[in-house]
This record gives structure tokens, C-alpha cells and sequence, in this order.
């Protein structure tokens, strides 16, 4: 059967290509040598185009994948697609590796038109090593989901009579790859099919290989085909090549992923047989794989015990191939141990006895009439005395005073067991390789959770490896005992071994360390004093650690409310509180004291015994404590010293706004006031709204500057509406500047571009805003931009040269309201009314004054539920305002940076943030000459510490080339998060100070911050035209750069 060919040759599809790019039919002459002065004069003169306001922002005309991305799919197009055809193969060799590179750019009419050429080179091609390129190539582009593969499939089987075994095993290769991804139809399947059994019987061993994962992958379903594939499959496991027999082993799970059922008696002993005979680990390892396949699917099979067709004991499958598979444990390949002990994890319902014996090297038992073989190794595993010497009713001729080595043993009363799985995991937890020491680790933890007996036994070798020499096994092996404790309560003495490993330099360590302690159980009182002193300890240690620790206390207060009850007067000693006496009370910001109020509290509130033994001045600190750390302290308690009250809240908004004493502020800011009296103050903020529709601007500024002082007050004293009380800071913020625009106090184009700059701050620095609200924060933008482009309409603004800024803000103005629209229907909202005839206007350039009252926002952002802040807490360095670093000013100098961030996800070079616009974390730093550098943060710089909250830890290298400096300077750090803007040019332009959000004044004229680390060009120009917000107060750090010529004097 021939293949049809197209009509258009590969110049014309070059050409054509090349047309619809763009590019003129000159500009695809015959392609020079690569790295000839051609080649590099034609790059020399063709610089790459500037990048767009909108690519750079994410707009309609492109992204910033596009942009550094498209000139590689031009110069492709242009020089490289006419050298598919080329002369000389070194040429067709680079132009088949350009094209790989570029397949994910091309679009449905490219790849169509690639594929004629390559289909069409294919045909003519005699170099065998190209033939295999171009088989990869188009087995790559028949997965795109815009090309057919049935044409590419078919002419690959056409190449299967090629004399080159290399070249057959590719496209069988390819062919695997294809149908993995497409569904072809049933007559080229067949024609598939029958192919690869053809080539079975070939010499070259990488045809036999792919020939039997293209049969595996094209075999039928239906019973009959399926036992024909697996009688070959299993004949071709004993092949003389090594890479065959693993195709075969491979071929089964193939066939299983297929949901066809595997015959047990064909692929087991085969399996079984490879493990303990084959010499390539490639095979063992197909194989191992195979076994827990089988074992987890007829799990109660009955099989001989020994492996002996003849033996009288069985055992279920899954026990034997949980030994076959522990047995690999002690298998010589790292590959192999390691594989095993990650499945041994994974196969459930194996008898508690097998499970008990991976942890006990023991391997003689003695016999008992009437016993089989599998209930006597479960006896024998579960008792005390397998641990001891053997007695007289374990058969030992033993009299008084005989010596040990001088007894008479009866062998015939003792068996030698012959389970593979005695010891197993001891086995792998003392491997001398990590990654099967880890594999080990995450095995047992698996099985303890399914088993209490063996995660009793586990405890004692998993503390054990918490000194493990390779960090990430200790750390991995601390998080694998928190698990079990869900199972078993640690031992006194295992506590005891834990504690030494609270000072451990590796964060992570101790990160793991905590955790495991707040999920701990104390046997007794004094070992949780000592667990309580160690941890106090280490907060003097290392006071970065802090709030994980007050984390720890408080899981061992609710977890010991009996035994504090007898600590309270040791640990208020530790204060140096008498109870006997009435003493000072104790300075709320002490660590210390707040660290046993934690543990104190929160075991009163389940057993209330505890408060009845505490100081009268707790029970007030209890109330400051619970709002500063809402998630350490109990919201209530019943102390017996004090009394319920309450005070009322008046419902109406009238008698929130007249209530303004201290006294009265400070009451209704309790928690359990808190709720009523945000809403009256969320009213205020509705009444602030229709009172600038109804143009009483001057009553509008006095409610919004007495719910701003509401809401400060309530920012102070509750940690849980902290967050919503400054988010809504920034909204009153937005409309004092809309009131003072139409009140004709604020024409300061200034004000509006910091309103622009508050419409990103709310969108981007609160977390859990719902989409109405969101929609509301960008009508409130596009009202920006309108107020923006009416002040640069202005005659003066002519007058200054502003034509080219108006039109700048028409643009902005167009793609605000597109992006509102488009928002709109991607979160299936009613698009504003009004968008249509303000957009119908703009276009017509019609007078947009009347919108200014159109397009004020209606509705105030309503926040649903407790929103969370993105905020960061330095760290290091620490202040060294007294004590400047001294360095070279040549040299570079490396800064450490730690930081705890709050509700920031981790980022890389690649993140993507709200609505699909890219952010990035960076460090700013701000040079006292006022140059700037940005440094990048990494995935890799963050941890996660648990609830949103991450560890950053990072370094900068700063480098002062500045040979004037005599005295010390300070250099301003700065955490800041990069966002994408909607219009860069514009809203830089009149929001520069804002959405850097680095200084108070503008900073127009200061120099554009310096990349530093190691960027691509898309990370560097999409953080130098975002906004930048400031993610905490800037952090003064001390230098004094040195040099030889001005000696510090």
C-alpha cells in the first residue's frame, strides 16, 4: 500500500509557513552553514523588537512566553525550515533539533505543513541516524492535540522494513509513544499489531524489546487476545538478552495498567525465579515490580509455602510475596534494595506475624505438632521470648549449673525458618546508602499506621534513626514517628532521647522536632517538666524559633491537663512566682512567661483544677494574651476570680459613632464584641458610599474619619479581624481621595495614581477575597484611570505636552474595561451596565466627563468571612545600627537573610499569582547613594512551616563600588512582592512611588534597580515594570565599605 503524499513540496510549505508568520518570501533564502558570517551578520542585524506594554503586562497582543520565545519560531521559519532538506546532514541534524525546540509555538496550520516535510524527508532520507531523529520528531508531533496521528502511524509502519535495526527500533519506539497518547483506528491497530509480532523474531535485541511493548500496548482486551500476548510475553522472559526479558516482565504491567487480567501461574514463578537467578538489575527490577502487582491483586491465593510444588503447607499470596519481596531487601543493587523497600509499604492485609518478624533478625523456631508452618512463625514472632535465650520449653537440655555453651540442643525439635522476611527492615534501616534508609523509613511508618503491634516494635529503631549521619533521613524519620504516635504513645526513655536533638544547628530538624513534640504523651509528670525546661531552653537558643515553640507548648498543654496541674508551682518558680505570697505580676512581653502562660492556659481549659491554682492577675492577662496570639491561647475560661461580663453593643449605627470614649472603645473591641462592632463600622462604610452619590462630601469625610479610627482600633487589639480592619483602612483611603476628586480638593494627579496604587494593595496584599469583591476593586481601578486620563485632557495638561500620556490613558482606559469584562465572564458575573456606553464612548472619543459620576462604584466591597494578610517578619539580620560591618569595597559581601512570610505561597522564576498574572518575591535593596538592586528569591529559599506560613532564608551578595565613603551607611532591605500591572507604562508613570511602594517621595528620577542573580530575560523585565509591594518595614543594615586609598580612620 502506497502513502499518499501531499501536493505542496517542502519549499512550498516552507514558503507558505513562512508567509503566514509574516515574513516576506526574500526573507527564507537557502540557509547558510550554521556559524558562518552569514549566519552571524544576519543575527547582527536583526535585533530582537522591543517588548509591548501589553505583552509585558499579560495583555491581548502576546504574552511573555511569546516574547523572548517567537524570535527562535522566526529565525526557525526563516533560516532553519529549509534546512530539513539540506545537503549536508550535520545541517539537516540542527534543523531537526530546532524544530523539537519549537513545537509547543507552532499552531494547528504549522504542524500540519511541518508534518508534510518531515513525512516527505523522511521518505527520501539515507543517513540512519537522521531517519531516527525524524521518526522522534513526528512521533512529537502526532501527541499535539491539533494533529491526526493516523497519517504519521501509518507512515512509520512503512519504515518497519528497514535494514537498519537501529532504525526499526525507533519507530517502534515512536509507534509506543503514539498510541500511549492517541486512539487510532481499529484497522491501523491490527496492521500495528501484526507488525510487532512480525518483528519478534528479529536478531537486533532493541527490536525485540520495542516490538514487545508495542504488542503489549495494540493487544486486544478480550480474554482470548490477552492470553496470547502473556504466553508470549512470558516465552520471551527467558530470552537471552537481558533488555528483552525486562520487556518482558515490562510488557505484563503494561498489560495490567490495560485492565487486563494477568494469568498468576504464567508471570509469578517466572517473576519469583528472575529475583533470586537474574544477574542484571534491570530485570530484577521489572520483576520485583511485577511481584507486588500480583500479590496485591490475588492477595488470598493459596501458594506452597517454600516455593515447592509439592509441599504440603501454603500460605497466602500475599505473604509470600511480601517475604519474596523482603528477601530483595539484602539484594547487591541500590536500585533494587531501594524499590523494595518503598513497596513493601504499599501491600496491605500481610499476617502481623510477617509484619513482627521484619524487625527481628531470629530466624529458628521450634517446631509444634499439629502447627503449620505459618501459624508457628506468627506465635513465635509475637512473643516476649523471641527476644531471649532460649529455655527448657523451647526444647534445651538445660540442668543448674551447666554453663550456656555446654547445652544439649535436640535439633530435631527446632526448624530453621525459611522466611525472607526475618529482618528485613532492620536490613534497610542500617543501609549504608540513604535513599534505601529513607525508602525503610517511609515503609515502616506506612505499615505502623495499619498495624499497633508492629508500630510498637517500630518505635524503638525509628528513634534510633533520628541520629542518622544524612540530614533528610533524620528529618524524614522525625515526621514518620509523629504519624505513628497516632497508633502508640512514646516511651520515658524515648523521650528522653529526643530532647538532645532539640539543638541541632539544621532548622528543618528542629522544625520536625517540634511538631513531634506537640503530638507527644508525657508517661508522667517529670518527664513533660523536662520536656517543658528543654524547650524553654532552645528558645533562648534560638530565638528565631519562637512561635514554632509556643506551637509546641501549647500541644503539650491540652495534652497533659492532669500532670500541669501538678507542675503549675515549679513552673511559676521558674518565673520566680511565689504562690504563697502576692507578688509583682509578671511583664506580659516576657517569652518566657508567655511560653508557660501557653501551656498553663490551654491545660485549664481541660482541666479547670489548673486555673484554680493561678495568680489573680493571669486571668486578666488571659484577655490580652488571646487577642495578641488568638491561635495559642483558649478564647474563654472559667477562672473562678472572675466574673462574665459583657457589654452591649448598640445595634444602630448612630450610637457606634457616639461612643468614642477610651472605656467604651476598649470594651467593644473584646472578642466577643468584636463581630457586632466591625458590622457597625462595615455600615459606616456603606453610608460613606451612598453619601458620595448623594454629593454630601463634607458628611463623608467625617464618618470616614471616625470609622478609620474604628477600624485602627480594632487593627490593635483582635489579631483575627486585624487583617479585614486594614483592608478596609485602604478602601476608606480610596474613597477619601474619590470625595475630594469630585469636591474639588483633590485635582492632585498624585492622589489619583496613589488611588491606582491602593486598587493593586487591596487585590493583591489580602488573601480570600471573593469575586464580587474583586470585581468592585476593579471597577474602582478603571474609575482611576478615568480620573487619570480627564486630568491629562485638561488644557493644561496640553500646554505641559501631555497629548502623548492622553493617549497612553485612552489605551489603559480601553484594556481596564476589557480586563473588567473579561473577569466577568470568566467568574460568570453581571458585567456593570455602565461598561457598554463608557466603552462605546471612548471609542468614539466622545467627552467621558459624564462618567465620573457613572462609573463610581455603586455597592461597597463586602468582604465574606476573615481575610489574611500578606506580610513578612525579619529575622536576620539583626540591627547593627552601634556595631557597621566593615568590608571591602571591592570584595563582595554576603548578607544573610531570614524572614518568616505570611499567606505567601512559594514561588519560583515561573509562579503565577492571582488571575494568572506572574509575581515573584525579591529582595530590594537600596544603596545610600539611592541605587537599587533586585535579588530574586527561589522556590528553594522558602519552608514550609504549616498554615501558610513560611521560612525564608536566603543570601545577597553586595557589591559597593564606591571609593568615597568614609563613614558607615545604611542600606535599606526591603521583602517585596512583584505583580503584574495592567498598563506598565501608564501606571508607572504616575505611580511610581506608590507601587514600588520602597519610599515615601517619588522617585522618578532615581536609577532603575539593578537585576542581580541569576535571571532570564522574562523574570528581569517582568519584576522592572511591576509593581512592587513592600511586605514589611524596611530593614536598616549597617556597612562601612574600606579601601586602601581612605583608610577608616
Amino acid at each position: 500500500m502506497k502513502r499518499p503524499h501531499s501536493t505542496m513540496s517542502a519549499a512550498e510549505g516552507s514558503r507558505t509557513l513562512a508567509t503566514q508568520e509574516g515574513l516576506t518570501l526574500a526573507s527564507v533564502p537557502p540557509a547558510p552553514p550554521p556559524g558562518s558570517a552569514a549566519v552571524l551578520s544576519q543575527q547582527q542585524q536583526q535585533p530582537p523588537p522591543p517588548p509591548s506594554d501589553s505583552v509585558a503586562a499579560g495583555g491581548r497582543s502576546g504574552s511573555m512566553h511569546q516574547l523572548f520565545i517567537r524570535p527562535t519560531l522566526r529565525s526557525l521559519l526563516a533560516e532553519g525550515f529549509a534546512n530539513v532538506r539540506a545537503s549536508q546532514a550535520s545541517v539537516r541534524r540542527t534543523a531537526l533539533l530546532s524544530a523539537a525546540r519549537s513545537l509547543s509555538l507552532l499552531d494547528a496550520g504549522q504542524s500540519g505543513l511541518l508534518v508534510e516535510v518531515l513525512l516527505q524527508q523522511l521518505d527520501a532520507e539515507t543517513e540512519g541516524d537522521i531517519q531516527s531523529s525524524l521518526a522522534t520528531l513526528l512521533s512529537s508531533l502526532a501527541i499535539q492535540p491539533h494533529v491526526a496521528p493516523e497519517p504519521i502511524a501509518t507512515a512509520l509502519l512503512h519504515h518497519l522494513h528497514h535494514s537498519s535495526g537501529k532504525v526499526r527500533a525507533q519507530v517502534l519506539a515512536s509507534l509506543q509513544k503514539i498510541v500511549k497518547s492517541k486512539t487510532l483506528s481499529a484497522d491501523l491497530v491490527e496492521l500495528g499489531l501484526e507488525s510487532g509480532l512480525k518483528q519478534l523474531e528479529d536478531d537486533h535485541h532493541r527490536v525485540r524489546r520495542e516490538a514487545l511493548l508495542l504488542v503489549a500496548h495494540l493487544t486486544p482486551t478480550d480474554p482470548a487476545n490477552a492470553v496470547h500476548a502473556q504466553a508470549i510475553l512470558s516465552r520471551f522472559t527467558s530470552d537471552t538478552d537481558f533488555r528483552v526479558r525486562m520487556a518482558g516482565f515490562e510488557g505484563a504491567l503494561v498489560l495490567h495498567e490495560r485492565d487486563v487480567a494477568l494469568d498468576l501461574e504464567t508471570f509469578y514463578w517466572r517473576a519469583v525465579h528472575a529475583l533470586d537467578d537474574d544477574d542484571y538489575e534491570e530485570v530484577r527490577t521489572q520483576a520485583l515490580h511485577l511481584v507486588w502487582v500480583l500479590s496485591n491483586m490475588y492477595s488470598e491465593h493459596m501458594v506452597s509455602a517454600r516455593g515447592k510444588a509439592h509441599s504440603s503447607e501454603m500460605v497466602r499470596l500475599v505473604d509470600d510475596g511480601f517475604m519474596k519481596i523482603c528477601n530483595m531487601v539484602m539484594d547487591p543493587s541500590i536500585a533494587v534494595r531501594r524499590l523494595a523497600c518503598q513497596l513493601l509499604g504499599s501491600i496491605k492485609n500481610v499476617r502481623t506475624g510477617y509484619l513482627l518478624q521484619t524487625l527481628s533478625k531470629e530466624v529458628i523456631s521450634k517446631k509444634g505438632k499439629g502447627e503449620t508452618w505459618t501459624n508457628r512463625t506468627a506465635r513465635n514472632q509475637s512473643s516476649a521470648r523471641n527476644r531471649s535465650m532460649p529455655t527448657v520449653e523451647q526444647g534445651l537440655s538445660y540442668l543448674p549449673g551447666t554453663a550456656i555453651g555446654e547445652m544439649e540442643l535436640d535439633m530435631e525439635d527446632f526448624v530453621l525458618s525459611d522466611s525472607g522476611a526475618a529482618g528485613a527492615f532492620i536490613h534497610g534501616l542500617e543501609d549504608e546508602f540513604f535513599e534505601v534508609r529513607m525508602a525503610a523509613v517511609d515503609s515502616v511508618c506506612e505499615l505502623s499506621l495499619r498495624s499497633r503491634h508492629l508500630a510498637s516494635r517500630a518505635l524503638e529503631y525509628m528513634v534510633d534513626m533520628f541520629n542518622d549521619e544524612i540530614e533528610d533521613v533524620r528529618v524524614n524519620s522525625i515526621q514518620s514517628v509523629h504519624k505513628i504516635l497516632s497508633k502508640v504513645d512514646l516511651k520515658e526513655e524515648q523521650i528522653k532521647m529526643m530532647q538532645p536533638i532539640l539543638e541541632e544547628a539544621n532548622e528543618s530538624i528542629r522544625m520536625a522536632m517540634y511538631n513531634l513534640m506537640a503530638a507527644t504523651k508525657c508517661p508522667n509528670a517529670e518527664c513533660l517538666h523536662e520536656t517543658i525546661k528543654s524547650l524553654l531552653q532552645n528558645m533562648n537558643r534560638y530565638p528565631e524559633d519562637r512561635l514554632s515553640i509556643y506551637q509546641c507548648l501549647k500541644g503539650l498543654g491540652e495534652h497533659h491537663g492532669q500532670f500541669v496541674e501538678l507542675l503549675v508551682e515549679p513552673l511559676l518558680g521558674m518565673l520566680h512566682v511565689d504562690l504563697r505570697f502576692l507578688g509583682a505580676e509578671l511583664h506580659m512581653e516576657d517569652s518566657t512567661y508567655v511560653a508557660l502562660a501557653i501551656v498553663i492556659l490551654n491545660a485549664g481549659a481541660d482541666n479547670t483544677n489548673v486555673l484554680h491554682l493561678l495568680p489573680s492577675f493571669v486571668a486578666r492577662h488571659h484577655r490580652y494574651f488571646r487577642d495578641k496570639y488568638p491561635a495559642l491561647f483558649p478564647s474563654s475560661l472559667p477562672f473562678p476570680s472572675t466574673t462574665s461580663s459583657t457589654s452591649s453593643t448598640s445595634s444602630s449605627t448612630t450610637s457606634a459613632l457616639s461612643s468614642r470614649s477610651s472605656s467604651s472603645s476598649s470594651s467593644a473591641v473584646r472578642a466577643e464584641d468584636a463581630t457586632l462592632f466591625l458590622g457597625a463600622v462595615l455600615a459606616n462604610v456603606a453610608r460613606v458610599v451612598n453619601l458620595l452619590h448623594a454629593a454630601r462630601y463634607h458628611e463623608a469625610h467625617r464618618l470616614i474619619r471616625v470609622s478609620s479610627q474604628d477600624l485602627r482600633r480594632i487593627a490593635e487589639v483582635d489579631a483575627q479581624r486585624a487583617a479585614t480592619a486594614e483592608f478596609y483602612l485602604a478602601y476608606l483611603r480610596c474613597l477619601t481621595i474619590v470625595a475630594q476628586s469630585h469636591s474639588g480638593t483633590g485635582g492632585n494627579r498624585d492622589l489619583v495614581g496613589e488611588l491606582l496604587f491602593l486598587s493593586y494593595r487591596l487585590e493583591r496584599e489580602f488573601v480570600g477575597l471573593d469575586a464580587p469583591a474583586l470585581l468592585q476593586i476593579l471597577r474602582l481601578r478603571l474609575y482611576a484611570r478615568l480620573l487619570l486620563f480627564l486630568s491629562s485632557s485638561s488644557p493644561s495638561s496640553f500646554l505641559e505636552g501631555g497629548k502623548e500620556d492622553t493617549e497612553g490613558e485612552r489605551a489603559s482606559l480601553q484594556q481596564g474595561v476589557e480586563r473588567l469584562q473579561r473577569f466577568c465572564e470568566e467568574r460568570m458575573l453581571e458585567a456593570p451596565a455602565e461598561l457598554g456606553p463608557f466603552l462605546s464612548a471612548l471609542e468614539r472619543h466622545d467627552d467621558l466627563s459624564p462618567f465620573s459620576a457613572t462609573l463610581l462604584p455603586r455597592e461597597p466591597v463586602k468582604v465574606e468571612g476573615a481575610l489574611k494578610r500578606v506580610w513578612a517578619d525579619w529575622l536576620k539580620p539583626l540591627d547593627n545600627v552601634d556595631k557597621p560591618v566593615a568590608f571591602p569595597s571591592s570584595l563582595y559581601h554576603s548578607i544573610h537573610i531570614e524572614a518568616i512570610l505570611h499567606n505567601v505561597p512559594p514561588t519560583s522564576s515561573s509562579a503565577i499569582g492571582v488571575d494568572g498574572v506572574p509575581h515573584q518575591l525579591l529582595v530590594y535593596v537600596t544603596l545610600p547613594d539611592r541605587t537599587s538592586q533586585l535579588w530574586p528569591l527561589r522556590a528553594g529559599d522558602l519552608k514550609l512551616l504549616g498554615d501558610g506560613t513560611f521560612k525564608l532564608t536566603t543570601t545577597v551578595q553586595l557589591y559597593v563600588n564606591q571609593l568615597k565613603w568614609t563613614e558607615a551607611c545604611n542600606v535599606k532591605l526591603d521583602l517585596v512582592l512583584a505583580f503584574g500591572l495592567d498598563a506598565p507604562s501608564v501606571d508607572l508613570r504616575h505611580t511610581t512611588a506608590e507601587l514600588r511602594g520602597l519610599q515615601q517621595e517619588r522617585v522618578d528620577t532615581s536609577p532603575a534597580p539593578e537585576w542581580k542573580g541569576p535571571p532570564t530575560p522574562a523574570d528581569k523585565l517582568r519584576c522592572l515594570r511591576s509593581g512592587l509591594l513592600r511586605l514589611c518595614p524596611p530593614h536598616a543594615y549597617a556597612v562601612l565599605p574600606t579601601n586602601p586609598h581612605h583608610p577608616k580612620k
